[in-house]
């Protein structure tokens, strides 16, 4: 029984490999991108990323920006907006359980600073 088991196990190896060389070339072969029908950013967004950075334009140069949440990822986009993030806790008793995000503005690396 094991002689079959490694027998068949040693036969699947070389079938996979095959399965998964010909999925690589098929994704390149296809047209187009993952990102050819990207949406442009809407009038709401625009607006809601304008609201963002008037918000962090008001706070000092080293306050935190507290967001809660319940989704599982930022709320904002950190990378539009210049901001470093992380969760600085999580509220397990809520329903669903939430997120307290705590973000601050990325600092400017000096020339000649390493």
């Amino acid at each position: 029984m094991f002689r079959y088991v490694t027998y068949r196990t040693l036969k699947a190896i070389p079938t996979l490999l095959a399965l998964a060389v010909i999925t690589f070339f098929m994704m390149r072969l296809a047209p187009g991108g993952p990102f050819d029908k990207e949406r442009k950013v809407t009038a709401e967004v625009a607006a809601n990323l304008a609201r963002a950075r008037e918000a962090l334009a008001l706070l000092g140069l080293h306050a935190p920006f507290i967001q809660f949440t319940y989704g599982l990822t930022s709320p904002i986009a950190r990378e539009r907006l210049g901001l470093k993030g992380r969760i600085a806790a999580r509220i397990w008793a809520n329903l669903p359980p939430a997120s307290v995000w705590r973000y601050e503005r990325r600092r400017e690396r000096r020339a000649g600073a390493r």
